[in-house]
């Protein structure tokens, strides 16, 4: 197996490589202890990843509604200025719109106005992907992908603000970039893997399986996320 694995450096604030496959708890690999809980979620060690054959799988769907992992209160993963939210998933069926892959959200709880301090998902009930950051705190933004997202599919998708600049990378490729006017407020809240909210009882969920997740204090450059993605794709056409 080539050795394609995100590692952690000194602006990782978050890495989780779902590499348990049992009990309910995903480590935190960046060193600062934010190990996730999982709840109802299920471990998948069968389907090949562009790391190994393990991940988690999530079916927020008919009576499965509910299933994400928590990180609760992260306080290095409040970003306000620059950062990089990394993600390799795969959709294996479609939710009801605004399908959450990871979100750090606003109020733990509640879904209000600016909703999350920032999030990756798929955008309303299209099949393109959404990077929602907030601009103060009653507004938000969404970049919406130019690509739209195949069932059955890995991606390696990274997220960067830096600046005034928003930018999706879609395997390896800038897919989408826009300037905004943002002043990201500071929050208290939980990082949540997997869905929105629980306080939406499953509503704008995840369904699919996600292997990996890096959060940076940087905006990480267009040639580290294309070298990133060279290493993954090697697996996966392999």
């Amino acid at each position: 197996m080539i050795s394609c694995r995100l590692s952690k450096d000194a602006n990782t604030v978050g890495l989780w490589h779902f590499t348990e496959g049992s009990g309910t708890t995903v480590k935190d690999y960046s060193g600062n202890g934010y190990n996730g809980t999982i709840n109802s979620a299920k471990w998948d060690i069968t389907t090949k990843t562009p790391f190994n054959n393990t991940s988690l799988s999530f079916q927020n769907a008919s009576s499965n509604y509910n299933q994400y992992v928590v990180v609760s209160n992260p306080s290095l993963l409040n970003l306000t200025n620059n950062f990089t939210l990394e993600v390799v998933f795969m959709f294996t069926s479609w939710n009801n719109g605004w399908d959450g892959i990871v979100t750090k959200t606003y109020t733990n709880g509640s879904w209000n106005n600016p909703y999350a301090q920032y999030k990756l998902g798929r955008y309303s009930n299209t099949y393109n992907l959404g990077f929602h950051i907030a601009t103060s705190t009653s507004s938000y933004t969404n970049l919406v992908s130019q690509s739209a997202i195949s069932l059955n599919k890995w991606y390696y998708v990274a997220c960067t603000y830096v600046g005034s600049t928003q930018t999706i990378y879609i395997n390896g490729n800038p897919d989408a970039t826009a300037s905004v006017t943002a002043s990201i407020p500071s929050v208290t809240s939980n990082l949540y893997i997997g869905c929105e909210e629980p306080f939406l009882n499953g509503a704008e969920a995840f369904n699919g399986k996600i292997a990996l997740v890096r959060i940076s204090n940087i905006a990480r450059s267009a040639a580290e996320i294309k070298h990133n993605w060279l290493r993954m794709a090697q697996v996966l056409v392999s």
